[in-house]
Protein backbone atom coordinates (compact mmCIF):
# COMPACT_ATOMS: atom_id res chain seq x y z
CA UNK A 1 0.00 0.00 0.00
CA UNK A 2 1.23 3.55 -0.70
CA UNK A 3 2.86 5.47 3.09
CA UNK A 4 0.73 7.59 4.38
CA UNK A 5 2.87 8.91 7.27
CA UNK A 6 2.22 11.76 9.81
CA UNK A 7 1.84 15.64 8.85
CA UNK A 8 1.44 14.06 4.88
CA UNK A 9 -1.94 15.25 2.89
CA UNK A 10 -4.46 12.70 2.83
CA UNK A 11 -7.99 12.65 1.24
CA UNK A 12 -10.80 11.22 3.85
CA UNK A 13 -14.20 9.83 2.61
CA UNK A 14 -17.29 9.69 4.86
CA UNK A 15 -20.11 7.42 5.10
CA UNK A 16 -22.32 9.60 6.58
CA UNK A 17 -25.99 9.61 4.87
CA UNK A 18 -25.50 12.13 2.00
CA UNK A 19 -21.94 12.09 1.56
CA UNK A 20 -21.33 8.45 0.06
CA UNK A 21 -18.41 9.23 -3.06
CA UNK A 22 -17.29 12.06 -1.44
CA UNK A 23 -13.24 12.74 -0.99
CA UNK A 24 -12.13 15.75 1.51
CA UNK A 25 -8.49 17.13 1.90
CA UNK A 26 -7.01 16.68 5.25
CA UNK A 27 -3.23 16.35 6.62
CA UNK A 28 -2.31 13.56 8.94
CA UNK A 29 -1.73 13.89 12.73
CA UNK A 30 -0.53 10.73 13.64
CA UNK A 31 1.05 7.32 11.61
CA UNK A 32 -0.86 4.71 10.48
CA UNK A 33 -1.06 1.15 13.14
CA UNK A 34 0.04 -2.01 10.82
CA UNK A 35 -3.32 -3.37 12.31
CA UNK A 36 -5.19 -0.93 10.71
CA UNK A 37 -7.62 -1.20 13.50
CA UNK A 38 -6.88 2.30 15.45
CA UNK A 39 -8.46 5.21 14.55
CA UNK A 40 -6.81 8.10 13.45
CA UNK A 41 -6.81 11.91 13.92
CA UNK A 42 -7.00 13.96 10.88
CA UNK A 43 -7.05 17.85 10.26
CA UNK A 44 -9.42 18.61 7.40
CA UNK A 45 -8.15 21.57 5.40
CA UNK A 46 -11.47 23.48 3.70
CA UNK A 47 -14.00 22.28 6.48
CA UNK A 48 -13.69 23.61 10.70
CA UNK A 49 -15.59 23.08 13.75
CA UNK A 50 -18.95 24.30 14.44
CA UNK A 51 -17.98 27.46 16.17
CA UNK A 52 -15.76 28.50 13.19
CA UNK A 53 -13.20 29.11 15.23
CA UNK A 54 -10.48 26.69 13.28
CA UNK A 55 -10.20 23.76 11.30
CA UNK A 56 -11.83 20.56 12.05
CA UNK A 57 -9.97 17.83 13.45
CA UNK A 58 -11.51 14.54 14.26
CA UNK A 59 -10.76 10.60 14.84
CA UNK A 60 -11.52 8.76 11.25
CA UNK A 61 -11.25 5.31 10.68
CA UNK A 62 -8.03 4.23 8.75
CA UNK A 63 -9.89 2.15 5.89
CA UNK A 64 -11.18 5.71 4.74
CA UNK A 65 -8.31 7.14 4.43
CA UNK A 66 -6.23 7.25 1.43
CA UNK A 67 -3.40 9.29 0.06
CA UNK A 68 -3.81 11.96 -2.59
CA UNK A 69 -3.98 10.85 -6.24
CA UNK A 70 -1.82 11.85 -8.99
CA UNK A 71 -2.38 14.68 -10.68
CA UNK A 72 -4.27 14.22 -14.58
CA UNK A 73 -1.43 13.93 -17.07
CA UNK A 74 -3.55 16.22 -19.08
CA UNK A 75 -5.28 18.33 -16.89
CA UNK A 76 -6.47 20.98 -19.76
CA UNK A 77 -6.96 18.39 -22.39
CA UNK A 78 -10.90 18.42 -22.81
CA UNK A 79 -11.13 15.16 -24.70
CA UNK A 80 -10.03 13.36 -21.61
CA UNK A 81 -13.76 13.09 -20.78
CA UNK A 82 -16.60 12.16 -22.54
CA UNK A 83 -20.16 10.96 -21.79
CA UNK A 84 -19.55 8.36 -19.65
CA UNK A 85 -16.90 9.15 -17.99
CA UNK A 86 -16.60 8.68 -14.31
CA UNK A 87 -15.11 11.70 -12.58
CA UNK A 88 -14.96 13.92 -9.52
CA UNK A 89 -16.09 17.23 -9.19
CA UNK A 90 -14.99 19.73 -7.32
CA UNK A 91 -17.94 20.45 -4.99
CA UNK A 92 -19.16 21.68 -1.47
CA UNK A 93 -15.25 21.75 -0.25
CA UNK A 94 -14.50 18.18 -1.14
CA UNK A 95 -14.35 15.76 -4.25
CA UNK A 96 -17.34 13.92 -5.16
CA UNK A 97 -17.44 10.98 -8.04
CA UNK A 98 -20.24 11.40 -10.69
CA UNK A 99 -20.59 10.19 -14.47
CA UNK A 100 -20.79 12.64 -17.22
CA UNK A 101 -23.72 12.52 -18.91
CA UNK A 102 -23.57 15.16 -21.34
CA UNK A 103 -20.62 17.40 -22.86
CA UNK A 104 -22.43 20.95 -23.39
CA UNK A 105 -21.76 22.55 -26.90
CA UNK A 106 -19.42 24.69 -25.18
CA UNK A 107 -17.02 22.17 -24.53
CA UNK A 108 -15.57 23.47 -21.43
CA UNK A 109 -18.77 22.25 -19.46
CA UNK A 110 -20.38 19.35 -18.76
CA UNK A 111 -23.17 18.25 -17.22
CA UNK A 112 -22.50 15.36 -14.28
CA UNK A 113 -25.18 13.07 -12.61
CA UNK A 114 -24.72 11.54 -9.02
CA UNK A 115 -26.08 8.71 -7.10
CA UNK A 116 -26.25 9.74 -3.61
CA UNK A 117 -28.43 11.81 -3.25
CA UNK A 118 -29.42 11.70 -7.01
CA UNK A 119 -28.80 14.54 -8.88
CA UNK A 120 -27.31 16.27 -11.95
CA UNK A 121 -25.19 19.33 -11.79
CA UNK A 122 -23.01 21.64 -14.70
CA UNK A 123 -19.34 22.01 -14.07
CA UNK A 124 -16.46 23.76 -16.13
CA UNK A 125 -13.71 21.39 -17.20
CA UNK A 126 -11.70 22.95 -14.55
CA UNK A 127 -13.73 21.44 -12.03
CA UNK A 128 -13.47 18.46 -12.85
CA UNK A 129 -11.00 15.66 -12.66
CA UNK A 130 -10.62 11.83 -13.83
CA UNK A 131 -11.85 9.64 -11.07
CA UNK A 132 -9.21 6.83 -9.83
CA UNK A 133 -9.53 3.90 -7.33
CA UNK A 134 -6.64 2.77 -5.20
CA UNK A 135 -6.12 -0.81 -5.54
CA UNK A 136 -3.56 -2.56 -3.17
CA UNK A 137 -0.63 -0.20 -3.93
CA UNK A 138 -2.09 0.63 -7.81
CA UNK A 139 -4.25 3.29 -8.54
CA UNK A 140 -6.86 2.30 -11.24
CA UNK A 141 -9.06 4.22 -13.59
CA UNK A 142 -12.75 2.65 -13.89
CA UNK A 143 -14.35 2.01 -17.46
CA UNK A 144 -16.49 4.28 -18.51
CA UNK A 145 -20.48 3.88 -17.86
CA UNK A 146 -22.58 2.73 -20.60
CA UNK A 147 -25.37 5.32 -21.04
CA UNK A 148 -29.03 5.07 -21.88
CA UNK A 149 -30.05 5.53 -24.78
CA UNK A 150 -33.54 6.07 -24.22
CA UNK A 151 -35.64 9.95 -24.98
CA UNK A 152 -35.35 10.70 -21.43
CA UNK A 153 -32.10 9.98 -20.35
CA UNK A 154 -30.09 11.64 -17.89
CA UNK A 155 -29.17 15.45 -18.77
CA UNK A 156 -31.71 15.48 -21.13
CA UNK A 157 -33.83 19.14 -21.20
CA UNK A 158 -37.19 18.58 -21.22
CA UNK A 159 -40.60 19.86 -20.10
CA UNK A 160 -42.94 18.59 -17.07
CA UNK A 161 -46.74 19.40 -17.06
CA UNK A 162 -48.49 20.86 -14.10
CA UNK A 163 -51.69 22.60 -13.40
CA UNK A 164 -52.86 25.66 -12.05
CA UNK A 165 -56.24 25.54 -9.49
CA UNK A 166 -57.09 21.89 -11.77
CA UNK A 167 -57.85 23.97 -14.65
CA UNK A 168 -54.60 24.91 -16.46
CA UNK A 169 -51.56 22.59 -17.84
CA UNK A 170 -48.75 24.57 -17.45
CA UNK A 171 -45.30 23.22 -18.57
CA UNK A 172 -42.37 23.53 -17.06
CA UNK A 173 -38.46 23.14 -17.90
CA UNK A 174 -36.50 20.68 -16.28
CA UNK A 175 -33.46 18.53 -16.46
CA UNK A 176 -34.01 14.49 -16.57
CA UNK A 177 -31.87 13.37 -12.91
CA UNK A 178 -32.80 9.67 -14.19
CA UNK A 179 -35.34 7.49 -14.60
CA UNK A 180 -36.64 5.48 -11.60
CA UNK A 181 -35.96 2.37 -10.45
CA UNK A 182 -39.60 0.98 -9.75
CA UNK A 183 -42.14 -0.11 -12.14
CA UNK A 184 -44.19 3.23 -12.67
CA UNK A 185 -42.84 4.89 -15.43
CA UNK A 186 -41.76 7.86 -13.67
CA UNK A 187 -38.88 10.05 -13.87
CA UNK A 188 -36.76 12.15 -11.20
CA UNK A 189 -36.25 15.39 -12.76
CA UNK A 190 -34.82 18.72 -11.55
CA UNK A 191 -37.31 22.35 -12.27
CA UNK A 192 -34.58 24.93 -14.01
CA UNK A 193 -35.43 28.58 -13.00
CA UNK A 194 -35.95 30.32 -16.31
CA UNK A 195 -37.10 29.21 -19.93
CA UNK A 196 -32.91 29.21 -20.71
CA UNK A 197 -33.02 25.82 -18.90
CA UNK A 198 -30.39 27.51 -16.65
CA UNK A 199 -29.79 26.58 -12.88
CA UNK A 200 -29.24 30.20 -10.82
CA UNK A 201 -29.26 30.05 -6.94
CA UNK A 202 -26.48 29.64 -4.23
CA UNK A 203 -24.97 26.99 -2.80
CA UNK A 204 -27.45 26.96 0.34
CA UNK A 205 -30.57 26.91 -2.35
CA UNK A 206 -32.47 24.06 -2.50
CA UNK A 207 -32.47 22.38 -6.10
CA UNK A 208 -36.18 21.53 -6.65
CA UNK A 209 -36.37 17.42 -7.66
CA UNK A 210 -39.16 15.55 -7.73
CA UNK A 211 -40.65 12.38 -9.32
CA UNK A 212 -43.21 12.76 -12.31
CA UNK A 213 -44.82 10.30 -13.92
CA UNK A 214 -43.39 9.66 -17.54
CA UNK A 215 -47.24 10.77 -18.99
CA UNK A 216 -46.64 14.47 -17.79
CA UNK A 217 -42.78 14.33 -19.53
CA UNK A 218 -42.56 15.76 -22.77
CA UNK A 219 -39.14 17.04 -24.97
CA UNK A 220 -37.89 20.32 -25.22
CA UNK A 221 -39.74 21.56 -28.07
CA UNK A 222 -37.59 22.64 -31.01
CA UNK A 223 -36.25 26.27 -31.79
CA UNK A 224 -38.25 28.09 -34.18
CA UNK A 225 -37.96 31.94 -35.55
CA UNK A 226 -40.83 34.06 -35.50
CA UNK A 227 -40.32 37.53 -36.80
CA UNK A 228 -43.87 38.72 -35.70
CA UNK A 229 -47.54 37.18 -34.08
CA UNK A 230 -50.67 38.08 -35.63
CA UNK A 231 -53.77 38.63 -33.71
CA UNK A 232 -55.57 35.21 -32.98
CA UNK A 233 -51.92 33.53 -32.86
CA UNK A 234 -52.26 30.73 -30.89
CA UNK A 235 -48.75 30.81 -28.38
CA UNK A 236 -47.34 29.66 -25.16
CA UNK A 237 -46.67 32.67 -22.95
CA UNK A 238 -43.68 31.98 -20.33
CA UNK A 239 -45.00 33.87 -17.14
CA UNK A 240 -43.73 32.78 -13.52
CA UNK A 241 -41.84 29.55 -14.48
CA UNK A 242 -43.48 27.81 -16.65
CA UNK A 243 -45.52 28.02 -20.31
CA UNK A 244 -48.78 28.87 -20.56
CA UNK A 245 -51.38 28.63 -23.65
CA UNK A 246 -52.71 31.75 -24.75
CA UNK A 247 -54.36 33.74 -27.54
CA UNK A 248 -52.48 37.21 -29.07
CA UNK A 249 -55.61 39.96 -28.34
CA UNK A 250 -53.54 42.76 -29.22
CA UNK A 251 -50.36 44.00 -30.84
CA UNK A 252 -48.51 46.89 -29.06
CA UNK A 253 -45.15 48.86 -30.15
CA UNK A 254 -41.51 47.92 -29.29
CA UNK A 255 -42.63 44.43 -30.38
CA UNK A 256 -44.90 43.66 -27.26
CA UNK A 257 -47.76 42.17 -27.13
CA UNK A 258 -51.20 41.69 -24.75
CA UNK A 259 -52.27 37.76 -24.74
CA UNK A 260 -55.07 36.28 -22.79
CA UNK A 261 -54.72 32.84 -21.20
CA UNK A 262 -57.03 29.99 -22.73
CA UNK A 263 -57.96 28.54 -19.37
CA UNK A 264 -58.29 31.54 -16.86
CA UNK A 265 -58.91 34.39 -19.68
CA UNK A 266 -56.39 36.81 -17.33
CA UNK A 267 -54.57 38.97 -20.09
CA UNK A 268 -50.89 40.55 -20.01
CA UNK A 269 -48.31 41.80 -21.63
CA UNK A 270 -45.32 40.18 -23.04
CA UNK A 271 -42.41 40.74 -25.07
CA UNK A 272 -41.70 39.45 -27.78
CA UNK A 273 -39.08 37.01 -26.21
CA UNK A 274 -41.22 35.19 -23.95
CA UNK A 275 -43.77 33.95 -26.47
CA UNK A 276 -43.36 31.13 -29.07
CA UNK A 277 -45.77 29.26 -31.08
CA UNK A 278 -48.02 26.89 -29.15
CA UNK A 279 -47.24 22.91 -30.25
CA UNK A 280 -48.51 19.96 -28.88
CA UNK A 281 -47.03 16.52 -28.57
CA UNK A 282 -48.58 13.84 -29.83
CA UNK A 283 -47.09 10.28 -30.90
CA UNK A 284 -43.33 11.27 -30.91
CA UNK A 285 -43.94 14.25 -32.92
CA UNK A 286 -44.88 17.93 -32.89
CA UNK A 287 -47.91 19.59 -33.98
CA UNK A 288 -48.40 23.08 -34.82
CA UNK A 289 -51.42 24.78 -33.12
CA UNK A 290 -54.34 26.20 -35.40
CA UNK A 291 -54.83 29.70 -35.17
CA UNK A 292 -58.11 31.25 -33.07
CA UNK A 293 -61.28 31.81 -35.12
CA UNK A 294 -62.97 33.87 -32.37
CA UNK A 295 -62.40 37.59 -33.42
CA UNK A 296 -61.30 39.63 -30.68
CA UNK A 297 -63.93 40.55 -28.27
CA UNK A 298 -66.35 38.32 -29.86
CA UNK A 299 -68.00 35.63 -27.20
CA UNK A 300 -68.93 32.20 -28.26
CA UNK A 301 -70.60 29.20 -27.04
CA UNK A 302 -67.64 27.26 -27.28
CA UNK A 303 -65.56 29.62 -25.67
CA UNK A 304 -67.35 27.58 -22.13
CA UNK A 305 -66.01 25.32 -19.60
CA UNK A 306 -66.20 22.85 -22.45
CA UNK A 307 -64.09 24.64 -24.89
CA UNK A 308 -61.24 25.56 -21.63
CA UNK A 309 -61.01 21.84 -20.47
CA UNK A 310 -60.59 20.57 -24.45
CA UNK A 311 -57.66 23.35 -25.12
CA UNK A 312 -56.13 22.29 -21.38
CA UNK A 313 -56.28 18.53 -22.76
CA UNK A 314 -54.92 19.65 -25.74
CA UNK A 315 -51.82 21.33 -24.14
CA UNK A 316 -51.30 18.83 -21.22
CA UNK A 317 -50.81 15.32 -23.33
CA UNK A 318 -52.19 13.80 -26.56
CA UNK A 319 -55.99 12.81 -26.56
CA UNK A 320 -54.96 8.95 -27.44
CA UNK A 321 -53.34 8.69 -23.58
CA UNK A 322 -56.30 9.93 -21.87
CA UNK A 323 -54.85 10.39 -19.04
CA UNK A 324 -56.43 10.88 -15.32
CA UNK A 325 -54.16 12.83 -12.82
CA UNK A 326 -54.55 13.08 -9.01
CA UNK A 327 -54.34 16.35 -6.84
CA UNK A 328 -51.44 14.68 -5.12
CA UNK A 329 -48.84 17.94 -4.55
CA UNK A 330 -45.38 17.96 -5.77
CA UNK A 331 -42.96 18.15 -2.78
CA UNK A 332 -39.25 18.57 -2.76
CA UNK A 333 -36.68 15.73 -2.65
CA UNK A 334 -34.87 16.10 0.66
CA UNK A 335 -31.30 17.53 -0.18
CA UNK A 336 -28.61 15.90 2.08
CA UNK A 337 -25.52 17.67 -0.14
CA UNK A 338 -24.76 19.90 2.32
CA UNK A 339 -21.95 19.87 4.93
CA UNK A 340 -23.65 20.40 8.76
CA UNK A 341 -20.17 22.11 9.49
CA UNK A 342 -19.10 25.97 8.42
CA UNK A 343 -17.20 25.78 5.59
CA UNK A 344 -14.13 27.92 5.01
CA UNK A 345 -14.00 28.16 0.89
CA UNK A 346 -16.51 28.94 -1.74
CA UNK A 347 -15.82 26.78 -5.22
CA UNK A 348 -15.75 28.75 -8.42
CA UNK A 349 -18.15 26.70 -10.26
CA UNK A 350 -21.68 27.33 -11.65
CA UNK A 351 -23.98 25.65 -9.12
CA UNK A 352 -27.03 24.39 -10.06
CA UNK A 353 -29.28 24.63 -7.32
CA UNK A 354 -32.75 25.93 -8.07
CA UNK A 355 -35.87 27.62 -6.33
CA UNK A 356 -38.82 26.46 -5.50
CA UNK A 357 -41.53 25.59 -8.34
CA UNK A 358 -43.86 28.42 -8.11
CA UNK A 359 -45.47 29.40 -11.62
CA UNK A 360 -47.19 32.71 -10.23
CA UNK A 361 -43.91 34.67 -8.41
CA UNK A 362 -43.76 37.42 -9.69
CA UNK A 363 -41.83 40.54 -7.60
CA UNK A 364 -43.27 42.54 -4.92
CA UNK A 365 -42.89 45.39 -7.65
CA UNK A 366 -44.73 44.03 -9.97
CA UNK A 367 -47.74 43.60 -7.89
CA UNK A 368 -47.58 46.94 -6.46
CA UNK A 369 -47.63 48.26 -10.16
CA UNK A 370 -50.58 45.84 -11.19
CA UNK A 371 -52.13 47.02 -8.33
CA UNK A 372 -52.06 50.85 -8.93
CA UNK A 373 -52.83 50.58 -12.42
CA UNK A 374 -55.66 48.12 -11.54
CA UNK A 375 -54.28 45.04 -12.96
CA UNK A 376 -53.82 42.98 -9.94
CA UNK A 377 -54.93 39.77 -10.12
CA UNK A 378 -55.00 36.51 -8.17
CA UNK A 379 -51.50 34.88 -7.45
CA UNK A 380 -51.47 31.57 -8.28
CA UNK A 381 -49.80 29.33 -6.72
CA UNK A 382 -47.43 26.00 -7.72
CA UNK A 383 -47.56 22.79 -7.03
CA UNK A 384 -50.86 22.23 -6.89
CA UNK A 385 -50.61 19.55 -9.26
CA UNK A 386 -52.50 16.50 -11.64
CA UNK A 387 -48.64 15.36 -12.05
CA UNK A 388 -49.04 12.54 -9.68
CA UNK A 389 -45.67 14.09 -8.42
CA UNK A 390 -44.30 12.11 -5.49
CA UNK A 391 -41.11 12.61 -2.69
CA UNK A 392 -37.75 11.22 -3.01
CA UNK A 393 -36.76 9.89 0.46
Amino acid sequence: MLSMTKDSEVEVSSEDEGFTGAWYRAILQENPTKSGRKKLQVRYMTLVDEDASSLLTELVEQRLIRPVPPEDPNPNDGLAFEEGSVVDADLKDGWWTGVVVKKMSDHDKFLVYFDHPPDVMQFEKKQLRTHLDLIGSEWVRPENKELSKSLFRSGTMVEVSCKIDKLEAVWVPALIVKEDDDEQKRLIVKCCDNKSFRFDGGDDAKPNIIAVDLCNVRPKPPPCFVEKYDLLDRVDAYRGLGWRQGLVRRILSEERYIVSFVATKEEYVFIHSDLRPSKEWEDGVWLQQPKSQTKPGNKTPSQGKRKMSTETTLMCRPKKLKIICSSTAAKPITYKRTRKRTKTSSNERESVATIELSLARVSLNQMADDARNGDATPVIMIPTCNCELQTLS
